[in-house]
């Protein structure tokens, strides 16, 4: 019976070193992980340049943001807004304080209201879409109402403004 016993033995041992019960790797390991829907929030400061005059004006903005998930991140979105109907619309990529990116499309509203004849004060709201981009956010999805307002050079297009957000997303 001992040997019978030792040949048992054998096999099992000879099937546990096979390649086929090894530990996933950690692509494999992410792409069977569930993803999970987790409340956004953020504040950011901007400063605005103008790329395009109106009525079309087209905006470099620069965001540094204090962001839940992304922790100190940048961004830089180009933004169109037609100064006729207030529409704002932009797409960018936030960078998390790790370096993993998460892109980011907005649309919504601005009101201008003049401070004097060259500067305005600009007050926008909508809603931020957030889709793909790497590390953790490779398949991320998400959205959030996002408000604001940008104290605006009418003659340069240059301005520094304040937003935030809240929203939720998954990944």
């Amino acid at each position: 019976m001992r040997p019978l016993s030792s040949a048992v033995l054998s096999l099992v041992l000879a099937a546990c070193s096979s390649a086929d019960l090894t530990a996933p790797s950690s692509t494999e390991t992410a792409k069977d992980s569930r993803a999970v829907s987790r409340p956004l929030s953020g504040s950011c400061t901007t400063v605005v340049t103008r790329l395009a005059p109106p009525p079309i004006e087209v905006q470099r903005i620069e965001y540094t943001c204090r962001i839940s998930h992304l922790g100190l991140s940048h961004a830089v979105v180009t933004q169109t807004v037609d100064v006729t109907t207030g529409a704002l619309s932009s797409t960018g990529t936030y960078v998390a304080a790790n370096g993993d990116e998460l892109g980011v499309g907005f649309s919504g509203t601005a009101v201008l209201s003049f401070t004097d004849p060259t500067n305005a004060t600009v007050t926008f709201q909508g809603i931020q879409e957030f889709s793909g981009g790497t590390g953790r956010f490779e398949d991320a999805t998400g959205t959030a109402q996002l408000a604001g307002t940008t104290a605006l050079n009418l003659i340069t297009g240059a301005g520094t403004g304040e937003l935030t957000f809240d929203g939720a997303l998954t990944y």
